[in-house]
């Protein structure tokens, strides 16, 4: 992810959020996703991608969401995507998150 992307991304997070990466299995580089503090692994993470995705778009971010959230819109993905909102999705299955 670029260093543009990431100041955009750590923008968009409110008190009490912050910014996490994850790894998707058809893509070599990191993404980020907006999640409440706390421990990771009792987070909705469908709820918190479809939240990044909305405050990108609300922010005037659309053209930036890619290279964010790895999603793309009305994409022919197969099987193995994850679902987010408004027609995007995430090819492949989410490998891991970090703080």
């Amino acid at each position: 992810m670029s260093d543009r992307g990431y100041k955009i991304i750590k923008e968009l997070c409110g008190e009490g959020e912050h910014v996490c990466r994850f790894g998707v299995t058809s893509q070599y580089f990191e993404h980020y996703v907006i999640v409440p503090d706390g421990d990771i692994a009792y987070i909705d993470l469908g709820g918190c991608l479809e939240d990044t995705l909305h405050r990108l778009i609300d922010s005037g971010y659309e053209d930036e969401i890619y290279g964010i959230l790895g999603a793309e819109k009305d994409a022919d993905f197969d099987d193995d995507a994850v679902d987010i909102d408004l027609g995007y999705a995430i090819d492949g299955q989410i490998l891991y998150m970090e703080k």
